[in-house]
């Protein structure tokens, strides 16, 4: 596919999709969601999965409702119009952890499938591709990149490492873009842990 096009890092974050049910649900596993009703948001990489490698699973569900966002799939589990909820893990954390009520949720162990997430460079950009393997490299030893995937700005971090890092062609723009990420989610995570 598309990938081959590019030179990539090695994968730096391992982004799972799961299952997000309320605590007194009853459901504690997949099998578990045979002939309940499940949303997902449009164009996620949860509806990817259960539209394509999970299809068997899906076909259990009574309904897989393709929804605009996931706060509307919140509100729809806590009036119980549906029965869980697919979503990526750092979303679903992030949401979990920002209700009143935590615990009124879980996330089920198993998941429904992973995707690893790298840096696309340029083919033949080795020299590049290298410093910044470096760079995740020690983010990784130094616990850096955990810090940041359990803070709020983890789909945020996702999101512009994935999608803007794939296409810069300029050097100097990938470090600018790079250290403000970086600047904006540690200032998020320093007033996250402030409060």
């Amino acid at each position: 596919g598309r990938e081959d096009k590019y030179l990539w890092s090695k994968p730096y974050i391992d982004n799972k999709q799961v299952i997000v049910t309320k605590s007194n649900s009853g459901i504690n596993s997949l099998s578990e969601l045979k002939g309940k009703q499940v949303e997902t948001q449009k164009d996620s990489s949860a509806l990817s999965a259960l539209e394509w490698d999970q299809k068997p699973l899906a076909d259990t569900f009574k309904q897989l409702v393709h929804i605009v966002d996931y706060n509307t799939a919140f509100l729809d589990l806590d009036a119980r119009t549906c029965d869980a909820v697919a979503m990526d893990i750092g979303v679903a954390q992030y949401q979990v952890n920002s209700k009143s009520n935590p615990s009124d949720y879980k996330i089920l162990d198993e998941e429904i499938s992973s995707e690893q997430y790298g840096i696309g460079f340029k083919k033949g950009n080795e020299q590049l591709r290298d410093k910044i393997q470096q760079t995740l490299d020690e983010m990784e030893a130094d616990g850096t990149i955990a810090k940041i995937a359990s803070k709020t700005c983890y789909s945020f971090v996702l999101f512009f490492l994935f999608k803007i890092f794939i296409n810069f062609r300029n050097q100097f723009l990938f470090s600018f873009i790079y250290c403000h990420i970086f600047k904006l989610c540690t200032s998020k995570s320093n007033m996250t842990s402030s409060t």
